[in-house]
């Protein structure tokens, strides 16, 4: 059937979500069989079972078979029987058979959970193969959202993450010049059209905890790209697009040996769908995808093709490539740097780094903690405005020696990060009860970057005089007085001070205060940090 056709029908569904699962499926150019009342198979006349959506790729020859289920029970059950009933051979074969459908295409199952709990039960992981998948209410909306910045070119993303592959992995030969990175990584410089690498490139994303690296799209940023194509005010990418074949072991069926490089040679670069990971550039590839084929074919990309490197390495390749830039949120790189493993010894400041990244997300993810879902931590779809930023609190969290190094707070040792998480926790649970208007809600004083700085910067000298036995009471007691002199006037005061210098001067305010009201119990209270860690 025609799109126009299918989208008639997918529109004519009852369900919303199934509608919507339908749509976004058109989008990404799948074809429609069948869905509704039309996608009942049956065996001698009699109903065997339904499937929501049976969808067709033409070009890769796979066969889509869809759930969509917005229950929010018997969730394991309903999957189970899903992938059971249509990996059948038997159930198959009646597809088939029903929709007139080649032996040659491949079955790909795909069960949409869209409420309800949002990970896989235990008891069907054994149903999850290459064939079998299960995607969830924030993977359709990675989805739909891409499909809105690229296009159709969302359909690589989403066939990378189901690892749908054609049948016949295809390349091409291209002329290109070899040379090495570092001792052992070889790489080939070479150029192809944007129209090809449109095709066979996709983008590592991170979702949730997946351990893509790029960052979020951003729509203009593409756009604008897009617009200078065409008014032709760019004739030339100066900069390479990155990439890596991660099917392709060996590019070169005769590499040069190192003293031989720069090197002409011939490579085979695979020119099917998601066989090549972008490292660099996804900004400058995807905004041909937003365009006329026309610009794809006539524009032509200098590509650098890295061959046969581990992930872990290629994702050190992004950092290293990007961190020292402005386009690149510091909170990027400290999230992808916690995917990896530091040696205290030689790596101290990413050991630490990546265990405050950790407590972090502890507190945005805990059912106890007061930060539950209130901080910005990069993934596909996150969004900072109005939330902690990830950087703020691990930049405040070390600053201020809760966890790391010679002088910390809150460790048992240097691997702990459960006594961090407990501590830091406790601070906004006091925070919260003792002046909830100011630590309640996202947008509260001490809810802000600035506020958390001086909230952390507080708790630091009252920890260190308390060791130095200045003070004999506990944090419990001198939250009850910061209660006590906090108001709005205060607090105004307090928001004209910016950054780490003006954390100390807001500190300082706060103790003058402090020592006002009650100078007999801070009298001996030392804001000298240098001091207090002697």
């Amino acid at each position: 059937m025609d799109k126009a056709e299918a989208k008639a029908q997918v529109d004519a569904l009852t369900g919303p979500m199934e509608s919507a699962v339908g749509n976004l499926l058109l989008n990404l150019d799948l074809c429609l069989i069948a869905c509704g009342d039309n996608s009942e198979i049956r065996k001698n006349r009699r109903v065997i079972g339904q499937i929501d959506f049976i969808f067709k790729d033409r070009q890769l020859q796979k066969i889509f078979l869809i759930e969509v289920s917005t229950d929010t029970s018997g969730i394991s059950e309903k999957m189970d029987h899903f992938f059971s009933r249509w990996s059948d051979e038997g159930n198959i074969e009646l597809v088939r058979q029903q929709f007139s459908l080649r032996r040659t295409y491949k079955m790909i199952r795909v069960f949409f959970q869209l409420a309800g709990s949002q990970e896989v039960p235990a008891s069907i992981g054994h149903s999850l193969t290459r064939e079998n998948h299960v995607l969830f209410r924030y993977d359709f909306d990675y989805f739909t959202d891409a499909f809105e910045k690229v296009g159709a070119w969302a359909k690589n993303d989403f066939f990378s993450y189901l690892d749908v592959k054609p049948r016949g992995l295809t390349s091409v030969d291209k002329p290109a010049i070899q040379f090495y990175l570092g001792e052992d990584i070889r790489a080939y410089v070479y150029v192809d059209s944007a129209k090809t690498l449109l095709q066979c490139c996709y983008i590592f994303r991170r979702k949730k905890d997946d351990k893509g690296y790029q960052r979020m799209l951003e729509k203009g940023r593409i756009g604008s790209i897009a617009r200078k194509i065409e008014k032709s005010s760019i004739f030339a990418f100066p900069n390479s697009l990155l990439i890596s074949c991660p099917d392709t072991p060996q590019l070169c069926s005769n590499p040069a040996g190192k003293s031989d490089c720069p090197h002409s040679v011939i490579i085979r670069v695979p020119n099917y769908y998601s066989a090549c990971r972008v490292i660099d550039g996804q900004h400058r590839l995807l905004a041909f995808a937003d365009l006329d084929e026309r610009y794809q074919e006539e524009n032509f990309i200098p590509v650098v093709a890295l061959e046969d490197i581990e992930k872990h390495r290629e994702m050190k390749t992004f950092i290293e490539i990007n961190s020292g830039q402005k386009k690149i949120d510091r909170n990027l790189i400290l999230v992808l740097e916690a995917d990896f493993d530091w040696e205290i010894g030689a790596t101290p400041t990413e050991f630490f780094e990546k265990q405050a990244v950790l407590v972090v997300k502890r507190l945005n993810d805990s059912n106890g903690s007061p930060l539950r879902n209130k901080i910005f931590i990069p993934e596909a779809l996150a969004k900072k405005k109005g939330k902690i930023t990830l950087n703020t609190l691990v930049t405040a969290i070390l600053g201020n020696n809760f966890i790391g190094k010679k002088y910390h707070l809150f460790q048992e040792d240097h691997n702990d990060i459960n006594t961090p998480y407990i501590k830091i926790r406790d601070i906004f649970v006091r925070g919260k009860q003792k002046f909830p208007k100011y630590c309640r809600d996202t947008g509260s004083f001490f809810l802000t970057n600035k506020g958390l700085r001086i909230m952390f910067r507080l708790v630091q000298i009252f920890e260190r005089n308390h060791q130095k036995g200045n003070i004999q009471f506990i944090l419990g007691k001198f939250f009850d007085d910061i209660a006590r002199i906090l108001d709005d006037s205060v607090v105004n005061q307090l928001e004209d001070f910016y950054g780490e210098g003006g954390a100390n001067r807001a500190v300082e305010e706060i103790f003058k205060l402090l020592k006002k009201r009650n100078h007999q119990k801070y009298r001996e209270l030392s804001t000298d940090l240098r001091k207090l860690r002697q």
